[in-house]
């Protein structure tokens, strides 16, 4: 559409295909927009809770924020820039996930886990870690060295954080 210089839209469930050709993205649920911006945008700050699970985001945690830091019954996570105070729930991406088989972590803003589940394919490696909660990990096949450990730490970049609801 470039080349063109003429507007293209395209309709698509498919999120990935989305990222791949499109220069802005609209999000609908329910016949109405939802969210519209950059794929990068909409991808890193999804604005609800229904485009944070659409765009692949399964750990969803409840709690409260106060002061920029997010609490639940199992783990603190200090989050990035967000006004949101009181009840909410937050979305981290599996693929935000960061995993250390290191011990001797500062522990402020990290869990420590243990793998209970995982699988593969050729390019990427799928963990579930129990930390209190079940957390869903994505990591490419290049970087799947840390499973070897049964015992890990975990943490959550605060910038990497997504869908923050009230």
């Amino acid at each position: 559409h470039t080349e063109l210089g003429t507007t293209i839209m395209m309709v698509t469930h498919d999120f990935s295909e989305a990222m791949q050709v499109a220069d802005r993205i609209i999000v609908m649920q329910q016949g109405r927009v939802v969210q519209h911006g950059t794929p990068e945008t909409v991808f890193s700050h999804p604005e609800t809770l229904e485009t944070a699970q659409f765009l692949g985001y399964r750990n969803v945690f409840s709690g409260t924020i106060s002061k920029g830091v997010f609490t639940s019954p199992a783990f603190s996570l200090t989050l990035d820039d967000t006004s949101v105070e009181g009840a909410c729930s937050v979305a981290v991406h599996p693929s935000a996930v960061l995993l250390s088989p290191q011990t001797s972590c500062d522990e402020s803003g990290h869990l420590h886990g243990r793998i209970t589940a995982l699988s593969r394919t050729l390019t990427e490696v799928f963990i579930t870690v129990d930390c209190g909660v079940a957390l869903e990990v994505v990591l490419s096949a290049t970087q799947a060295d840390v499973v070897c450990y049964i015992l890990i730490w975990l943490s959550v970049p605060p910038s990497k954080t997504g869908g923050v609801t009230p």
